[in-house]
Parts: C-alpha cells; sequence; structure tokens
C-alpha cells in the first residue's frame, strides 16, 4: 500500500508525507519519508531528492528478502535517514546517511539486547563503487553480557581490499562474543574489555584479528 500528501509546482514537489506498506505475507515492512524533489514536472530532466526516510519493520523478513538465512537474522528494525540525489540518475548520484537500530534481536547468529548502527553511502558516480563509511556503533550482548563499540572505518564497494575495523570491548563476555560458535568454548567463562584492531578480507571467507592492545581478561 502506497498513501502519499504533497504540494506539487512547476518547479517542485513537496513531500508532507509518504507512507509505504510492504507488508506481505512473508514480508512486514513500513517505509515513511518527507522533503523536497525538484524538477520541472511536465517536462523535467532531473529530478533532485531532499528527503527524510523512516522506516520499520521486521528484521527477520527483511533479511529473508535479501538472501539472507532467517535463523541469523531476526529483531525490531527501525532506521532513520536522509537521501539526496537526482531521483533519475540514483545510481549515480545517490548520497545516503542514516541510523539503524535493532532491538532484542540477533545479526547473523550473534544475539544483541540492542543494535544501532551510523553509516553514509556516497555512489560518486558509480553505486557499484560507491564509498561506505561506517561512523559508529554500539552493541549491547544479549543477557547484559558486555558491549562492543564499533570505530569509524570506511571502504569502497566493488575493491578487493582488507576492510580495518576498531573495536573496544566493555566487561564483554567471551561466549557472547563468540555468538554461534560459543559451544567452543562453553566451560571457559571469561570477561574482556580493552581495544581490538580486526580486519576483514574482501571478498573472501577469511576473517583474522590483526592486533590487540589494551586487552584485559580477568
Amino acid at each position: 500500500d502506497l498513501t502519499a500528501q504533497a504540494r506539487i509546482y512547476s518547479d517542485r514537489v513537496e513531500l508532507q508525507s509518504m507512507a509505504a506498506d510492504f507488508g506481505r505475507e512473508d514480508f512486514e515492512f513500513l517505509v515513511k519519508s518527507s522533503g523536497v524533489i525538484r524538477g520541472r514536472i511536465l517536462d523535467f530532466d532531473s529530478l533532485l531528492a531532499d528527503l527524510q526516510l523512516v522506516a520499520s519493520g521486521d528484521f527477520k523478513s527483511l533479511s529473508e528478502w535479501a538472501g539472507i538465512k532467517s535463523s541469523d537474522s531476526e529483531g525490531d528494525l527501525t532506521f532513520d535517514g536522509h537521501l539526496k540525489g537526482d531521483l533519475l540518475r540514483l545510481s549515480e548520484t545517490l548520497n545516503f546517511d542514516g541510523l539503524a537500530t535493532l532491538k532484542s534481536g540477533k545479526i547473523f547468529g550473534w544475539s544483541v539486547d540492542s543494535a544501532k548502527i551510523g553509516a553514509r553511502i556516497e555512489s560518486q558516480g558509480n553505486l557499484a563503487d560507491a564509498l561506505l563509511s561506517l561512523k559508529s556503533g554500539e552493541f549491547l550482548l544479549a543477557g547484559k553480557s558486555g558491549k562492543v563499540s564499533v570505530g569509524a572505518t570506511q571502504f569502497r564497494l566493488g575493491k578487493d581490499v582488507a576492510l580495518k575495523i576498531p573495536l573496544t570491548l566493555a566487561d564483554a563476555k567471551l561466549g557472547a562474543l563468540l555468538g554461534p560458535y560459543h559451544q567452543a568454548i562453553d566451560s571457559l567463562q571469561t570477561t574482556w574489555s580493552g581495544k581490538i584492531d580486526t580486519e576483514l578480507q574482501a571478498n573472501s571467507k577469511t576473517f583474522l584479528i590483526k592486533g590487540f592492545s589494551d586487552i584485559r581478561a580477568p
């Protein structure tokens, strides 16, 4: 379902509110938007959008729609973002900035009480090679098992490069950190605090810890 309220002028559309409900038996997600779209309505060669977007729904159904195993993802997901770009050439001009929040859920098998991730994507002429900037991240591990904070990093999509991600642990239980692999250390209950530098090899399944600093495991 799609509903909208807007004021239409010769050179722009002022979108006061728009709601799109993607509710289906297997996919439930609601997107709301407001803002301005500039361009000649009857004879346009560009539609410059400046929109605020708010989305909410079930993370599990969204993950299944995106091709991710449902058992690995669940919870209530909300997103608050800002979109700018030419709607006629969106893959070339997209700039998208937002904050995603997940409550009482699971991300790729890791259980969290809540998670927040702030990020920005800039197509810079080609969406396939867009620049993705992770501004911040915070994960409260399920069952009051500590916190993981993610520092700022950025990388370009479509490039086979190593992604460096700085992490900070605060009273994080080892079992919660290992998530779906926790069975291997069920008998070892330790709590970690400090900083970790990680490196993720793009376009491969290799994940390695590059370095440690100020790690405490009482």
